[in-house]
């Protein structure tokens, strides 16, 4: 488990105490993920380069700072956080506003990130510094579309543009929600940044744990009514569609059923190539498809079967798509992936 750096910032606030705990007063922006819930509930986790200070109970507490920092220790290599673990309420807290003015200004430690007024102590093994003045807590629960992960790097760029702000202006002229399809969306978490935006979003997925996990987090968000889970697994060509139109004729979700297609369809670090072309005839008019995915050459995967060729996903849909964006980019570990982004041509006026 690595140190904090003098100059970092700390931008991630884990509580890892139960509910009742952290209702009753936490650190401005922290997020509550109880630590009886961190197997199942781990891949909340942000980036594993991302800082982040895990606040946890104090003394003699079976899941205190000791338990908690060995869970962070002892992870697989590809799996270890750059944590730093403190008791709450930290000590500092109970000290007077004096102290922890004069403290703060002789030791400010790492820049906070904006709005949280928390820091780190440099000189103390990163424990809390708190700001000038009393160390105002938050109370009750967390803001809903706060969330310890980022979108993935292609929804991050989309979401920074004017491209899916203009296609969910669409849907609500026609008095809809925008609908978002993503495909092979694991624990769902792109899908979960995107209905507290305002979408309605199905997640697709062969993995019924992984699907639970992101209803539960649906449900905590406040955003359950907007997420359908579609739990199936593509073999072979046509079964994307044909799991889709099974869904959208199921009464629970949709009576009289829709047709399947969506103002947004992502597919990211997944690839069922039998199925790929479908994506496009998921898209409504005006749609907007996003790939991110990894490209041959790769250390990992290797497998044909698991990676895109270069050029491929440009030759399959330029017929039917305006293409947008069409790059390659590397990623933290090194690999390469693809940024493809096409659209559907809207209906003429």
């Amino acid at each position: 488990m690595s140190s904090c750096a003098h100059d970092e910032v700390v931008r991630h606030i884990l509580d890892v105490r139960d509910e009742e705990s952290f209702l009753a007063g936490h650190l401005p922006g922290a997020y509550n993920l109880p630590w009886v819930e961190m197997d199942t509930q781990g891949f909340q986790l942000p980036t594993r380069s991302t800082p982040m200070l895990v606040c946890c109970h104090g003394g003699p507490d079976p899941n205190g700072a000791r338990a908690v920092r060995e869970w962070f220790a002892t992870r697989h290599r590809r799996c270890q956080w750059n944590v730093q673990v403190i008791e709450f309420p930290p000590p500092r807290a109970r000290t007077s506003s004096s102290d922890a003015h004069a403290k703060a200004r002789d030791h400010p430690g790492p820049r906070a990130a904006a709005g949280t007024g928390v820091g780190i102590d440099a000189d103390s093994e990163c424990e809390l510094a708190l700001p000038p003045g009393e160390l105002e807590l938050e109370r009750g629960p967390s803001p809903a579309s706060r969330f310890l992960f980022g979108p993935s790097p292609l929804l991050a760029q989309m979401l920074d543009s004017d491209v899916l702000d203009e296609v969910a202006s669409e849907s609500a002229r026609a008095g809809a929600l925008p609908r978002a399809l993503d495909v092979g969306a694991g624990s769902g978490r792109d899908c979960i940044i995107l209905a507290t935006r305002g979408w309605a979003v199905t997640a697709l997925d062969r993995d019924k744990r992984a699907l639970g996990r992101w209803e539960t987090l649906a449900v905590k968000q406040g955003v359950e009514t907007a997420c359908t889970a579609v739990i199936a697994t593509l073999r072979e060509e046509g079964d994307l569609v044909r799991s889709l139109e099974a869904a959208a004729c199921n009464p629970i979700h949709c009576d009289p059923p829709e047709s399947p297609t969506f103002q947004l369809v992502m597919l990211c670090r997944t690839l069922h190539r039998p199925t790929l072309a479908e994506l496009a005839t998921l898209l409504a008019p005006g749609g907007v498809l996003l790939i991110h995915h990894f490209l041959e050459g790769n250390t990992h995967p290797t497998h044909p079967d698991a990676v895109l060729r270069h050029g491929e996903l440009r030759e399959m849909f330029h017929s039917e798509l305006e293409i947008v964006l069409d790059e390659q980019r590397a990623i933290e570990d090194g690999r390469v992936l693809t940024f493809f982004v096409a659209r559907r041509r809207p209906k003429a006026p």
